[in-house]
């Protein structure tokens, strides 16, 4: 159990004992509404809901934080769709100049059953040190990201939970693939001694490395 700043253990306790609650609510809701019947002990979560978000490619990859248009005329951040975009069955109706479309989606970026399995089986649960977060409550995620060129393949995946999988956009936390392993690399405030390190609840023989 990692310590936030200025935080007690049992105040540690209780805020992962609110984060484990909050997963299981949001599980059981994405069950009901997505008819999963798919989900189980031994795999990640799927993709989520299917969204389309026009968006510039600029936008999308980062060099302007223009808004998306939902199908529904809903306005998103960049951000946040650059976020949809990796996790969630998104369609980006990504735009050029004079709005001619550039790419309406790839189905490809999806990591497949067989493929969620051997992450399961590598990462056991979310890769971020301290995190408890056991790998069928997590997402298969790519290390560098789809809409940068990342492949779909297990060389390029790693588990995250949502509320970490956010904190990896937000650049709080970096992945390094070292021997096929995945390490975490924190930033400064967390980790002054910037080791990489693997996430010890459930790799508990994983040694910091650096």
């Amino acid at each position: 159990m990692q310590l936030q700043a200025g935080e007690t253990p049992t105040a540690a306790r209780e805020r992962l004992k609110a984060r484990n609650l909050l997963e299981f609510l949001f599980d059981s809701a994405r069950f009901v509404a997505d008819g999963d019947q798919e989900a189980a002990p031994d795999l990640p979560m799927r993709p989520n809901v299917d969204i389309i978000v026009i968006i510039s490619w600029d936008s999308l990859v980062g060099k302007l934080n223009d808004p998306g248009l939902t199908s529904h005329n809903h306005l998103v951040s960049a951000g946040y769709a650059r976020r949809l975009a990796c996790s969630s069955n998104i369609i980006p109706a990504v735009l050029g100049t004079e709005s001619l479309p550039l790419d309406l989606g790839r189905t490809q970026r999806f990591f497949n059953r067989a493929q969620r399995r051997a992450m399961m089986l590598r990462d056991r649960g979310c890769i971020n040190p301290g995190c408890s977060i056991a790998g069928h409550r997590c997402e298969a995620n790519h290390i560098k990201r789809w809409y940068l060129g990342g492949e779909t393949n297990l060389a390029n995946s790693a588990l995250r939970c949502p509320v970490c999988h956010d904190s990896f956009h937000a650049g709080h936390f970096k992945i390094v693939v070292v021997n096929s392993i995945r390490y975490v690399l924190q930033n400064k405030a967390l980790d002054p001694e910037q080791r990489l390190r693997r996430n010890w609840i459930f790799h508990p023989s994983a040694k910091a490395i650096g």
